[in-house]
């Protein structure tokens, strides 16, 4: 677990972890997630970031969130990566994933902090907001 929740991104660091049993939300509202493991000595403070996975030497981009289970009564912390495919190959190697595969990843910009959350529809419109500050995508504001 973080002991230095005031951590600052001052540069990135390439960690890496293996992947662990979620409880499915990402994937219910449209976002599915990689769970990670919890790297010993994780420095960054709790909030969302811009990144990169390797898995199986597929180096992809994500965007991922560092912090407490809002919807699950805080149920604990949690790190967990959501990949920003580009094409087959991107959604192929999310398909190989499996309980501890080893992922490399690297953080690298702070997008925002935590923000406290009520419901699935709730997280759907933070998270389609948060990639489009990565990907310019418009927002659908349905």
């Amino acid at each position: 677990m973080n002991s230095n929740k005031n951590a600052t991104l001052t540069h990135s660091k390439k960690f890496s972890s293996y992947t662990i049993q979620g409880l499915a939300i990402g994937r219910t509202i449209g976002f599915p997630t990689i769970n990670l493991s919890i790297p010993k000595h994780f420095p960054y403070q709790y909030g969302v970031y811009s990144g990169f996975l390797i898995i199986n030497k597929i180096h992809l981009k994500g965007i991922f969130y560092f912090g407490p289970r809002y919807l699950e009564d805080n149920m604990g912390i949690t790190l967990e990566a959501h990949i920003l495919f580009k094409d087959k190959k991107d959604e192929n190697a999310l398909k190989q994933i499996t309980p501890k595969t080893k992922i490399s990843f690297t953080i690298k910009d702070f997008i925002r902090p935590p923000r406290k959350i009520s419901s699935k529809q709730e997280l759907k419109k933070f998270i389609t907001k948060d990639i489009h500050i990565l990907t310019n995508v418009p927002v659908d504001n349905k």
